[in-house]
């Protein structure tokens, strides 16, 4: 394997076998779900269509080619996203060169100022011109434009709000740079400046509001691999968890959140609790007819490795 390319090798997940390769479509196979064979979209702006059938949350069947990564060049910046999350979820760490080559993808994808402003500009972002201090929205990446459609998160939910699918998007990104780029100057200068940012928002310090609430959870995802956030992560998901029953939340707020909590190391009194609480509704929903492809794929994958983490920390 050249240290200068990401590869993604066949790995297994429990029962699921799962090949990473260049692209990002899946196909699961089982019996019990009306509206088997769809095709939908993982994230809007063309990345990862999805192709299954069926499966349980507790049996999940996803298959890929059996063939290996030489050339990322038609892998967008989401799917290597997706792809290396797939990686975590598995517990499958990267190799050094996938890592390295991982980070000068990222940080060559940042998008040039001037799409930024007029980004800022089409949302009417708050703007220190106007004395209003806070950056709401990215500084270095951006959903694809998709005619005005929201980009999904990571966990399937399609959003309403550019608040959410843009943070989503970005916060994920860098929280990947955050984890594997701290040897990195340029790395380490976005996740610093995003970091920075979420201290500007109200979704970073909590925000019990629509869906300021759901990109608390992107937040709590990046604190959480931030050096030096510990304690911004564990206030942040202390107000997420008390505030979770304080108005329905969509299930795809829900698996977001859940995978947040499995990844803070101070939310080990949350986690159990709401693995107990949520992990039925999410099971029911990723398993309904007419259920968003991308979602149905995820949610047994961060069920699962949400239960190892519980299972391994004995909370």
């Amino acid at each position: 394997m050249k240290e200068d390319k990401l590869m993604f090798n066949r790995y297994a997940i429990d029962d699921a076998q799962i090949t990473m390769f260049g692209g990002t479509d899946i196909t699961r196979e089982n019996k019990s779900i009306s509206g088997a064979g769809k095709v939908n979209k993982y994230a809007s702006g063309g990345s990862t269509d999805i192709t299954y059938e069926n499966t349980e949350c507790g049996d999940t069947d996803i298959t890929r080619p059996k063939t290996g990564i030489t050339d990322t060049s038609n892998m967008t910046v989401w799917d290597l996203t997706v792809a290396a999350n797939l990686r975590e979820l598995d517990g499958r760490p990267l190799t050094a060169g996938e890592r390295t080559a991982l980070v000068g993808r990222l940080l060559n994808s940042r998008e040039p100022t001037q799409k930024i402003a007029r980004f800022h500009n089409s949302v009417n972002a708050p703007s220190a011109e106007n004395g209003d201090e806070r950056v709401m929205y990215p500084l270095f990446y951006l959903p694809p434009y998709d005619n005005g459609a929201k980009h999904r998160t990571l966990t399937g939910a399609l959003p309403a709000t550019h608040i959410l699918s843009s943070n989503a998007y970005e916060l994920e990104i860098v929280r990947l740079l955050a984890l594997y780029g701290r040897e990195n100057a340029d790395a380490e200068a976005v996740v610093a400046r995003t970091a920075a940012r979420l201290k500007t928002t109200c979704f970073g310090n909590f925000c019990p509001h629509g869906e300021c609430y759901d990109a608390g959870a992107a937040a709590l995802r990046l604190y959480n691999a931030v050096s030096g956030a510990r304690a911004t992560g564990a206030r942040l998901a202390r107000s997420l968890f008390d505030a979770r029953n304080a108005k329905k939340r969509s299930v795809g707020c829900e698996l977001y959140l859940l995978l947040a909590f499995a990844g803070c190391p101070d939310a080990g009194q949350h986690l159990p609790i709401y693995y107990n609480e949520a992990a039925g509704r999410i099971s029911r929903a990723a398993n309904r007819a007419g259920a968003d492809a991308g979602f149905s794929a995820i949610a047994p994958l961060i069920l699962r490795y949400a239960g190892r983490v519980i299972k391994n920390n004995k909370f």
